[in-house]
């Protein structure tokens, strides 16, 4: 089935039921991580809210295994590792781990990101014309923001027009003639492009596509149309968030208050769950081997939460790119899989969207896989010009970014590379202001829920987050075609020009991917693990609402 952010047809949904999850032939041990614009959310539920509208949904399956009634009320502490204040409450610049999680508590996207294709959130539907340049939007009704005025379409051209001048949002409308989007009436909106554009939709899964009410110039208190109202806090250290009773998902969310709290690091955060100061975080996997007391989970994404590097191509010695070629030769995969996943990941091959279970839409995996092979990487690096080379890289203590900066450092030494680890505190690594963007060789962590989201925002001349300053003609004239192609057959071979160019000019190294583990206290029930690529089993998760609130309750 060709994913329906390619197509034409108009997608409806009805606003989901709380009937328990299903399951037939289900594998406890799978799940895609949502968005972020979801990397950063925690796995919590078995019911995902959206799951009536995914065609992989089976009628008359039984309940999942584990399912137990819900009850209303409590509170539910998420502790998040490496919060920050340095963005704030506009979600249309949040950069960190902690402004992701509490924006998208407040506030709902057009969309949500499914296992191959975009789920109706605020939207129940969207057509996109023969020729890919306009969208028609059509949104759910009944929705209130929290201060109980309607969500109507002034809200949506409202909120496309700020994502356009802000920094992290401005990638959701880099193709759409944002001057000419207009209100159909007060429940549809259109949205001119300014080049074809067959999936753009996809773009809106990202927190950063948040839709504020309206007028919104002060964000410090908050309003949404979201699972949760903010109540008090303040980023970076604590916020607490009440139940919202009028929530258009009928009977979610169960917790009647959410708190958010920010940990200093991985072991202080398992700590905090032992000692009941919070209920869940997520924390590297051999960290949470240790956790026998409590519930544990993994997941297998295909391509979510992603830690590889990145190279500038404009600033030596990264601008060769036999350089970068030797620097992907010179990463051990095996090692990497062995050390931070424990075996349990995935080899990659510098390309996002490759998963252990199934990948993402139109990820090519014919193309020959790269290795570990210091001698070429050394062949390489004299071609080039270097008998050795020292860089620096540049770190953070978030998603292994660390751990992975120093096997990097370990394996590309017998291939002639001299690698020095600094390290940026989490709440500023993300921030343009701190070096984000500028610096010649890092860490990268990307979410991506399609292939389009990311090549789309990360390289090109129009990206708005090219850490790579990847800026080519021809890679420009690949994406726009497969970005632009709407037959799935054309699609599909359009995809694999604009991946194996890429792999070609290795702006990016993703070595290898593997399970994130959440770790809830005990009280926390209807924890499940992961989802099943035909969506039996839909997924959900604490910053993704709103399918993260409907099975999860507290005692």
């Amino acid at each position: 089935m060709i994913p329906h952010t390619l197509l034409s047809k108009r997608i409806e949904c009805q606003p989901p039921s709380l009937e328990p999850p299903v399951s037939q032939d289900l594998d406890l041990n799978r799940r895609n991580f949502l968005r972020i614009g979801a990397a950063i959310g925690l796995t919590l539920t078995a019911g995902g809210a959206l799951a009536a509208c995914d065609s992989g949904s089976t009628p008359g399956s039984q309940a999942a295994p584990g399912y137990q009634k819900p009850k209303q009320g409590g509170q539910f502490v998420r502790g998040i590792v490496g919060d920050g204040p340095e963005f704030g409450w506009n979600p249309f610049n949040a950069g960190g781990l902690g402004d992701y999680v509490r924006n998208v508590a407040v506030y709902d996207t057009l969309v949500f990101a499914g296992v191959k294709e975009s789920q109706p959130a605020l939207l129940t539907s969207w057509d996109v014309s023969e020729d890919s340049m306009t969208w028609t939007l059509h949104l759910r009704e009944n929705v209130t923001w929290h201060d109980g005025s309607p969500f109507i379409a002034d809200d949506v051209v409202f909120s496309l027009n700020a994502m356009a001048t802000s920094f992290f949002g401005a990638s959701v409308v880099t193709n759409v003639d944002v001057k000419k989007i207009r209100a159909v009436d007060s429940l549809t909106v259109e949205v001119p492009m300014k080049v074809a554009d067959a999936g753009w939709i996809a773009l809106t899964t990202s927190a950063n596509a948040a839709i504020v009410k309206n007028g919104t110039t002060d964000f410090s208190k908050p309003n949404g149309t979201g699972a949760f109202v903010f109540a008090s806090g303040t980023p970076g250290q604590r916020a607490t968030f009440k139940r919202n009773d009028t929530y258009w998902v009928p009977g979610a969310p169960y917790p009647d208050t959410l708190i958010i709290v920010a940990i200093a690091d991985d072991n202080a955060a398992l700590s905090a769950v032992r000692a009941g100061q919070i209920d869940a975080v997520s924390i590297p996997l051999n960290l949470a081997r240790s956790a026998k007391d409590l519930q544990v989970t993994k997941s297998n994404p295909p391509a979510i939460a992603n830690s590889g590097l990145v190279m500038k191509v404009d600033a030596a010695p990264f601008d060769d790119v036999r350089v970068r070629q030797a620097m992907a030769l010179a990463v051990d995969r095996e090692l990497i899989n062995r050390q931070m996943f424990l075996g349990e990941g995935i080899i990659m091959n510098d390309l996002i969207g490759k998963g252990k279970e199934f990948n993402l839409p139109f990820y090519d995996d014919s193309l020959a896989q790269r290795t570990y092979d210091p001698k070429a990487a050394r062949a390489l690096l004299k071609q080039a010009g270097h008998d050795r080379l020292s860089v620096e890289l540049v770190v953070t203590p978030l998603f292994g970014a660390d751990q992975l900066g120093a096997l990097v450092k370990e394996s590309a030494k017998a291939a002639g590379f001299d690698v020095t680890l600094k390290s940026v505190s989490p709440d500023a690594y993300f921030n343009p202001q701190q070096g984000y963007l500028s610096r010649p060789f890092t860490v990268a962590i990307w979410p991506a829920d399609s292939l389009r989201a990311f090549y789309d925002q990360a390289l090109g001349s129009a990206a708005t987050s090219n850490e790579s300053s990847f800026k080519d003609s021809t890679y420009d004239t690949l994406f726009a075609s497969a970005r632009a192609e709407r037959d799935e057959a054309a699609a599909t071979e359009k995809w694999a020009a604009v991946q194996k160019y890429v792999h070609e000019q290795v702006p990016y190294i993703w070595p290898a991917n593997g399970p994130a583990a959440n770790v809830y206290a005990k009280k926390v029930h209807n924890v499940f693990a992961d989802y099943t690529p035909d969506k039996k089993f839909p997924t959900a998760q604490i910053g993704s609402a709103p399918s993260g609130w409907q099975y999860l309750w507290v005692e």
